[in-house]
């Protein structure tokens, strides 16, 4: 099996995978979507290095992701929608070809922005190092119940994003900093954010884009 490409396993019984998987050398998609019953995927995976799109969406029992996740050097597309993980691996700022990563509905996650030792505001360690996501043009946040006091501070760490998606989540204002930083971005979706009541000033550098 030296010769498949792509694994789709959407929807299966499977509780995790062999750790045989990482003998998949050639294999570039892994969709393990909608495997209600998945508890955990081995450290083998991370083997895989021709590997760029790993799906775990709707895997309501998966709590963590392997803190090796940052050996998928090639890995682009990483979807954990409606997962039940509770933190992000540190090594994901190693995933320097990371384009599109999918949080939407991830609860279980902490999302607001936690206190040093010396009183000073900073990301959550959970989201820490997103900013070493330096090819992420997409990132979805979701129904994520973000609240004013959350990460939206600390998007402006990605310049790269082009597409962010926040729908559905609590906070009734977007810093004005955030938005200046992010002048790549192209699709903002602020759907069903029922307590938003203003809008951030845009910057003129912003003006040819608008029009």
């Amino acid at each position: 099996m030296n010769r498949l490409a792509e694994l789709h396993l959407e929807a299966t019984a499977l509780t995790g995978l062999p750790a045989s998987v990482e003998n998949l050398s050639g294999v570039s998609v892994i969709n393990l979507s909608y495997c209600k019953h998945l508890e955990s995927l081995p450290s083998s995976i991370f083997r895989l290095i021709c590997l760029k799109t790993l799906d775990v969406s709707g895997c309501l029992k998966l709590k963590n992701l392997p803190d090796d996740l940052g050996l998928l050097v090639g890995l682009e597309d990483l979807h954990c929608t409606g997962t039940a993980i509770r933190t992000i691996p540190s090594s994901i700022s190693l995933l320097k070809n990371l384009k599109h990563l999918s949080l939407r509905g991830c609860n279980a996650l902490d999302s607001q922005v936690s206190s040093s030792s010396h009183g000073q505001k900073s990301m959550g360690v959970k989201f820490q190092n997103l900013s070493g996501l330096c090819s992420l043009t997409m990132l979805d946040l979701s129904d994520y119940n973000i609240s004013d006091r959350g990460i939206l501070h600390n998007l402006g760490f990605l310049p790269s994003l082009v597409e962010l998606y926040l729908d559905g989540n609590n906070f009734s204002n977007i810093p004005t900093a955030c938005i200046s930083r992010l002048t790549r971005l192209e699709v903002l979706a602020l759907t069903g954010c029922r307590r938003l009541e203003s809008f951030p000033e845009v910057p003129r550098k912003y003006r040819k884009a608008i029009c």
